[in-house]
């Protein structure tokens, strides 16, 4: 005789047969005219035919009337006295997982490609189905997963005002939409009426016929000579392209040339109005990056800006939108990520959501080549501003933790850049390289954080080590910490920023992944997180907070001018700050705080010296105050209260009391500055050091690295007696460094690092590696120890664990 089991999973069965020779026990006879066994057990109403309406409702009429479910391992529904089954089920998928992760290491030895048997596909082979979720992939209705976080966000409602921000976006913006002062007061600027008007009504204003010449001869007037021109033109494209180029430095000389070929104006009554809002544009980016001013604001700016907006409005953009409509929307967004006119970023947001739609409508996202009459220049021009649309569109909607507006299934435009082999290494300019990084990483981080579905941990720990795992070709790499990076001599500034903001972003991508399980972790084991089963989201999100700050702080010893004006840099920061501070009120007994403090008190450090004086009173406001709470918690004090990483850090909330904000329409006075909160493309970090099993996480024996930083904090004098409680508690502990170095100009060699052993942590690319893509193994050789870095793991020992705490840089 056969025996049958069922398995039920939301409202599909699978019925399963096994020969046995053992006759199988009936249940005991039904009581005539009695409700089914299911509707007895669940104290349901049932009609009492059969199958019964509430069987047949919940899925499970085939059991019906006798049979009954029950509650089994990983909340599935089964049939009473099959949980030996599901005892097997669980060893068998145990054993498959161990397996797999022995296949893994093995393969990974002698290629670098995943093993055919490792494919996504058939890893979830071993999955049981969970209750809640069918055998097709079925969405889940029932219960959630503990391994899960809410990834709803932010919202507000306060003020007749309606705005969404996403549980990953950067705490300066949630703060920024939580916190918002007033600026209204009196805007004052020396434009003209007409001028004025349509700069506020872009993009929806067009400027009437009559008024055209006027306004045109206006902006004749205004523009600067041709040698200042020159001048800003050329800031713009050595401190400002080396991140977003929409359009080039031959396409701006052009326009040049044609607005001054003679005296008489002839030429720029002949510009198209388009192309003369992208010079405009062009000359209001370099006046922000021109260093001879001290300050990042600028009325200058302000009017070239809303000069651009109103020609912009000489010929509508949706009437008859070109190429150059959708560089110069791009340009105006790019000057307000800089400029950050809309505080926290609104007005950026909608452009370019209007230049995505502009492109979409001239068929960029398509590839040009598949049509006749389209020149080859005109081919590489238009694949150029498409992958530079498509990357600043997708690191924004990271920044606000929202979708973005383009999808992969829909473009099949090549890139304008492919890489080229230099020797055994694959080599590519920044803009290759971020392209390639956007398509296939930030595309994957926003189809699973910022849909409806919440964030499962194997979710998170898949996409940290897509982002981790991500390979940096050597010219990117940074000379001192990364191995294999090129020489420092002679690198331009351009290349500068470059490779410190590749691992910037890399770094806060990677924070705002783990914030959420980290705040979990704390919340479930505040005597110690690594003991959570989120341990490693704890050990990553410091790991990373630590980086974005000693990855800022050598940028702005370099470079202290431009650098302040690389605002989401300095945003980064702050959220890292947050973390940190939540991590030393929460956990003040743990090694781990102690560390993080110094890391905090390194922050408020670095904003009281480059940041303080350019509008960031309230992020640095918080940030002391974080401060503060950290060190009564260092110091033994009870009555602590730290809500900044549930109000920061993504929790789910409805905000419903904020501050009115001014409207960021029209320039402002140079006597009341804006309230610049940074703009935030980017993200996140790197490190080819193999993450550890879970079950390292939590073991107590292992050691635990420290961040030990020698500073002083001259905004705030602490008690003598409490300073030396602190000192004890801080310093008497291996080994020590100072993270306050200045390098020497204008590019040095970071031999001694501010945290230790960053050459084996950062490896982005194996020196035996030349394919370009996610990497699978360590180096087989590491590089001798830098002099003065103490090694505080054996590197590569798989017994230890290998997260080194270190900077990017």
């Amino acid at each position: 005789m056969s025996t049958t089991s069922v398995v039920i999973s939301h409202k599909r069965l699978r019925t399963e047969t096994s020969s046995d020779d053992q006759p199988r026990r009936r249940p005991a006879a039904r009581k005539e005219g009695a409700a089914c066994a299911e509707c007895r057990r669940l104290k349901h109403k049932c009609n009492r035919v059969w199958p019964c309406e509430s069987c047949v409702r919940r899925g499970c009429a085939q059991i019906c009337p006798d049979g009954a479910l029950t509650t089994g391992r990983g909340n599935r529904f089964i049939l009473a006295g099959s949980e030996q089954l599901h005892n097997k089920i669980s060893t068998l998928s145990e054993r498959i997982h161990d397996l797999e992760r022995a296949l893994e290491e093995s393969h990974s030895r002698h290629s670098s490609e995943t093993h055919r048997l490792l494919h996504p596909d058939l890893l979830e082979i071993k999955a049981p189905p969970e209750r809640g979720t069918g055998p097709e992939g079925g969405e889940a209705t029932v219960g959630t997963s503990v391994e899960e976080v809410d990834s709803h966000g932010f919202v507000n409602m306060g003020s007749g005002k309606v705005k969404f921000l996403g549980s990953h976006a950067n705490s300066w913006y949630v703060l920024e939409m939580e916190e918002s002062d007033s600026e209204d007061g009196s805007e004052v600027n020396e434009l003209p009426h007409d001028i004025a008007t349509l700069g506020n009504r872009f993009p929806f204003a067009v400027a009437p016929t009559e008024t055209t010449a006027n306004i045109r001869e206006y902006i004749h007037m205004r523009l600067p000579p041709r040698d200042e021109t020159t001048r800003l033109t050329n800031i713009y494209f050595e401190r400002a392209t080396w991140l977003h180029a929409p359009v080039s430095r031959m396409r701006v000389g052009e326009i040049v040339s044609s607005i001054y070929s003679d005296q008489l104006g002839r030429g720029f009554a002949a510009t198209p109005a388009h192309e003369l809002a992208i010079l405009l544009l062009v000359l209001a980016i370099g006046t922000l990056m021109d260093e001879e001013r001290e300050a990042p604001y600028s009325s200058k700016a302000d009017d070239y800006s809303m000069l651009a907006r109103a020609a912009l409005c000489l010929e509508s953009i949706f009437e008859s939108p070109t190429l150059r409509s959708v560089q110069a929307l791009m340009l105006m967004a790019i000057y307000l990520f800089y400029a950050d006119k809309a505080g926290p970023g609104d007005a950026r947001w909608i452009i370019t959501g209007i230049a995505v739609k502009l492109a979409q409508s001239l068929g960029l996202h398509r590839e040009s080549t598949l049509w006749k009459d389209v020149e080859p220049e005109q081919v590489r021009e238009r694949r150029e501003v498409f992958w530079e649309l498509f990357a600043y569109d997708s690191m924004q909607s990271i920044t606000f933790s929202r979708p973005p507006s383009f999808s992969l299934a829909h473009v099949d435009c090549q890139m304008p850049d492919e890489p080229v082999k230099d020797g055994e290494h694959l080599e590519m300019s920044f803009p290759a390289w971020k392209h390639r990084f956007v398509r296939d990483c930030l595309t994957v981080m926003h189809d699973e954080c910022t849909g409806k579905k919440r964030q499962s941990y194997e979710t998170i720990k898949k996409l940290d080590q897509l982002i981790k795992n991500y390979r940096v070709p050597p010219s990117l790499r940074t000379p001192g910490f990364d191995v294999g990076a090129l020489s420092s001599e002679g690198a331009s500034i351009a290349l500068t920023f470059q490779r410190h903001v590749l691992a910037g972003i890399r770094d806060s991508l990677r924070m705002y992944l783990h914030r959420g399980f980290l705040a979990r972790a704390v919340q479930d084991h505040p005597e110690d997180p690594l003991r959570s089963q989120f341990g490693r989201s704890v050990m990553t999100a410091l790991e990373s907070s630590g980086s974005l700050i000693a990855n800022v702080r050598s940028l702005y010893s370099l470079y202290p001018k431009l650098s302040v004006r690389v605002w989401f840099m300095w945003s980064h920061v702050f959220s890292a700050s947050i973390l940190l501070g939540h991590i030393v009120i929460r956990c003040p007994g743990i090694p781990l705080a102690k560390s993080a403090f110094k890391q905090l008190e390194s922050a408020v450090e670095l904003f009281v010296e480059g940041y303080s004086d350019l509008g960031a009173s309230k992020p640095l406001t918080t940030m002391k105050t974080m401060r503060e709470k950290a060190l009564q918690a260092l110091l033994g004090s009870k009555e602590i209260a730290s809500d900044e990483l549930d109000r920061l850090g993504g929790s789910t909330r409805n905000l419903t009391s904020l501050k009115s904000r001014s409207s960021s329409g029209g320039p402002r006075s140079p006597s009341n500055p804006p309230s610049h909160s940074p703009s935030a493309t980017h993200s996140p970090a790197p490190n080819l050091i193999p993450t550890p099993p879970p079950e390292q996480v939590t073991t107590p024996e292992m050691p635990q690295p420290m961040y030990n930083f020698d500073f002083t904090t001259p905004d705030i004098i602490y008690d003598q007696q409490d300073m030396l409680q602190l000192n004890n508690m801080m310093y008497n502990q291996q080994p020590t460094f100072n993270l306050n170095f200045v390098p020497s100009q204008p590019q040095p060699d970071f031999s001694q690092p501010p945290y230790d052993d960053i050459s084996q942590q950062y490896n982005y690319l194996q020196p035996n590696q030349t394919d370009y893509g996610p990497a699978n193994s360590l180096p087989t050789q590491l590089p001798p120890q830098q002099p003065g870095l103490t090694n505080m793991l054996p590197p590569g020992s798989e017994a230890e664990f290998n997260y080194w705490y270190m900077s990017s840089f």
